[in-house]
């Protein structure tokens, strides 16, 4: 996922002055704005949605064969925890495979080194599609001035105090980030058809 660029941080106190808040002159045009960039949004999480659906599958795949009860277990702790700890699962369930007792599918070191390689790609990916998802999901919308610029969110640091941190998304960005979620699923799914492969027949 791709790092905002038009990104700022403002004095949290004096945030209408530091920052050359611009309100809307005109509410309606606020409200067209708005109501253009909401069916995009609301794309972006549900695609974000099906992505963590999918990395759920995946895990419930290989923690869930077992027996009725057991499985049940598994499942119910899997699905309680969140997209972070879920990629954080899968990522260690997918190095100690590669590296413990099936170490044998890799027919080489070379392979394996690649294997791993392709582990911290996708796992990356998923971490920052979530970064990417909670700036959509966590953003004050309703509070977006008149340059588009909407607040994220609160951080203090010893340099500088309390400071809001103010994001402008454009259509550009919209479209490459619903993009990259989408391709994201396809991803996903090739790593582990891939990885499946070699679990199934070792």
């Amino acid at each position: 996922m791709r790092e905002k660029r038009e990104k700022k941080s403002i004095n949290a106190f004096d945030a209408d002055i530091d920052g050359n808040f611009v309100e809307w002159k005109d509410e309606k045009q606020q409200d067209e704005y708005l109501d253009k960039i909401a069916s995009q949004i609301g794309w972006i999480i549900i695609e974000f949605n099906r992505l963590e659906w999918q990395l759920t599958e995946v895990l419930k795949k290989y923690f869930c064969d077992d027996l009725p009860e057991v499985a049940a277990i598994y499942y119910n702790i899997i699905s309680s925890n969140n997209f972070s700890q879920k990629t954080e699962l899968l990522k260690d369930f997918y190095k100690i495979y590669g590296n413990g007792t099936k170490k044998c599918v890799f027919e080489s070191d070379d392979e394996l080194k690649e294997w791993d390689k392709q582990v911290d790609i996708i796992i990356g990916k998923l971490k920052s599609a979530a970064q990417t998802r909670n700036k959509y999901a966590h953003c004050f919308w309703h509070l977006t001035d008149e340059k588009k610029y909407v607040e994220f969110k609160t951080v203090i640091k010893h340099e500088d105090g309390l400071n809001k941190v103010l994001i402008r998304f454009d259509d550009k960005d919209l479209k490459e980030d619903y993009d990259l979620v989408e391709e994201l699923q396809v991803e996903l799914f090739n790593i582990d058809s891939k990885f499946n492969e070699a679990y199934t027949n070792t």
